[in-house]
């Protein structure tokens, strides 16, 4: 009799459990004020590094894996997919950069604008997304 009972206790458990994996709304605004932040810090360094092969395939890897941890995170915690593959186009490389078609004179005036992008990726002084991103989903304060 106690198994049966242990038995739909897990299926309660089990069946509540998508209800305990909510991002809360406060949570939601952290969260999303971290990502911007994020774009804000990596958009000149993606798109500055973009002009040199080797620094635009450096910067690319270390975004990409940032931003991956970040979104598997925010997975594990429930959040809405509709939600996060918004945020996966929004965070693609080539979307946080300058239009392709952005004249070069405007992409070195552009980098002339935001000269610390070069020192920062060789320091790698990034926000570092992740953490960032799982201290808005428990409630601490990035």
């Amino acid at each position: 009799m106690t198994a049966k009972f242990a038995f739909l206790g897990l299926c309660g458990f089990f069946a509540a459990a998508p209800a305990l994996a909510e991002v809360t709304v406060a949570q939601r605004d952290t969260t999303l004020a971290v990502w911007q932040s994020a774009f804000d810090d990596w958009a000149p360094t993606l798109t500055c590094g973009a002009t040199m092969t080797a620094s635009d395939e450096f910067v690319r890897k270390i975004w990409q894996d940032s931003k991956d941890e970040a979104l598997a995170a925010m997975q594990a915690a429930g959040w809405p997919e509709i939600d996060l593959a918004d945020l996966r186009a929004k965070a693609d490389a080539d979307a946080l950069r300058l239009p392709p078609d952005t004249l070069f004179a405007d992409v070195l005036s552009y980098c002339a604008a935001h000269p610390d992008w070069s020192k920062k990726a060789s320091q790698m002084r990034f926000l570092p997304l992740a953490t960032e991103v799982r201290k808005a989903l428990s409630g601490a304060t990035p």
